[in-house]
């Protein structure tokens, strides 16, 4: 793997590290400070709209700043906020000012850092590059929560900030140093070309991504919405309490890393074809855990769970690479990145309210048919357009063209 793409592994580490470890540390945090459990909902809210703002704005953003500026300038607003944020009172409201700034400059980061991915990534090294990038982002997602929470415990919320701002000095220089990648002169530049409409219609001439791409932002959001009835679940299915819970999704975690080497052993086996009907396997899996009365069987079905989640993260962003152009990445990705993050736990609050009426049980089956049905209705269209082909981008020759910043 070249060096650059080691770099930009390690920058994808810190960046997804970041986002995980303070949202734990802005719920905790809210809580700490008012110790009213309705209180925590607060945060799904602060951060819904200041990321749905991104989405709208990010084709421009990085059409303005490029995709690389776009990072560093946002990394270098983290620094400002985090530091600002711990020289002041720390109060609910203060808290909940931050959080929201932060999902904004997340929601930025985490999309200018995707489009610059695919700029720089060459044909062969896509599947490697996301396999790993899933890999990780597995890994993470086991460490970076519990992370969180034993920071906001031992040190309180304004020194969490504080360990947050000087991580953030740490990443720039390795930031700094990546090269530029410079755009191919095309009308993508001109006025209107990036904006999100634009977007859109250029992913609807291309009905196989576009189904790739909406199939994924349903199906992460389904996984938000069922992340947080794990824990009535567990209990109501089981008798067991959050600590079950906590193994689930350590499993499907181990389960994603599997997932992620799988596919890039086998890059003929899993392609973008056979990923309409792996959700489709995925959403019943899903239901015959909903059902299953084994402790044993639920962790195994919640292990495969998770490696076909890390199959279907590789082979979308491998799509949108490789099809979506260069000026319509970043609105794609960022659409991408909110379904996976503030609009699904917007909508996993409202999934926890329809769960005290019916019982988490009943939610999560009716999620996992859902997810079905989606996959069926992806695998439709494959069937419908399988003969047009996809149109390829003019972005991609300026990979080859890489300059020293």
């Amino acid at each position: 793997m070249r060096r650059e793409l080691r770099q930009l592994l390690a920058a994808d580490t810190f960046v997804r590290l970041t986002g995980l470890a303070y949202y734990t540390v802005f719920t905790a945090g809210i809580y700490q400070l008012t110790g009213r459990v309705a209180d925590v909902g607060l945060i799904g809210a602060a951060t819904l709209l200041p990321a749905l703002l991104m989405v709208v704005t990010a084709g421009r953003l990085t059409a303005w700043l490029t995709a690389r500026r776009t990072l560093i300038h946002f990394t270098v607003g983290r620094v400002v906020l985090f530091a600002g944020a711990a020289l002041l009172p720390m109060t609910a409201m203060n808290l909940l000012v931050v959080a929201g700034l932060n999902s904004l400059i997340h929601q930025a980061v985490l999309s200018a850092k995707r489009t610059f991915d695919a700029d720089v990534l060459h044909e062969h090294e896509r599947t490697p590059y996301n396999a790993q990038r899933t890999m990780i982002g597995n890994v993470l997602v086991i460490v970076a929560p519990p992370l969180g929470g034993v920071a906001v415990t031992m040190l309180g919320p304004t020194w969490s900030l504080v360990i947050g701002a000087a991580l953030g000095v740490a990443v720039l220089p390795l930031l700094v140093a990546l090269k530029a990648v410079p755009s191919a002169p095309h009308v993508e530049e001109e006025e209107g070309s990036v904006s999100a409409s634009a977007s859109l219609l250029h992913l609807f001439g291309m009905p196989q991504v576009l189904s790739m791409v909406t199939t994924y932002c349903l199906v992460v959001i389904i996984l938000e919405v069922e992340s947080p009835l794990m824990f009535p679940f567990a209990e109501q299915a089981y008798g067991l309490d959050g600590s079950f819970t906590g193994l689930l999704l350590g499993l499907g975690g181990l389960g994603g890393i599997v997932g992620a080497i799988l596919t890039q052993r086998f890059p003929r086996v899993f392609t973008d074809a056979s990923l309409s009907w792996m959700i489709v396997f995925d959403g019943l899996v899903f239901f015959a855990f909903t059902q299953a009365d084994s402790v044993p069987l639920a962790c195994a079905l919640f292990t495969l769970l998770g490696a076909m989640g890390s199959v279907s993260i590789v082979l979308v962003e491998g799509a949108v690479q490789e099809h979506v152009a260069s000026a319509h990445r970043p609105f794609v990705f960022s659409v991408m990145q909110f379904a996976g993050g503030a609009g699904g736990a917007a909508l996993a609050v409202v999934a926890a309210y329809i769960a005290d009426a019916v019982g988490a049980k009943s939610v999560l089956a009716w999620c996992a048919l859902i997810e079905v049905a989606a996959g069926l209705a992806c695998a439709l269209v494959w069937q419908t357009v399988r003969k047009r082909p996809v149109p390829e981008t003019a972005a991609e020759p300026a990979v080859a063209r890489v300059t020293e910043s």
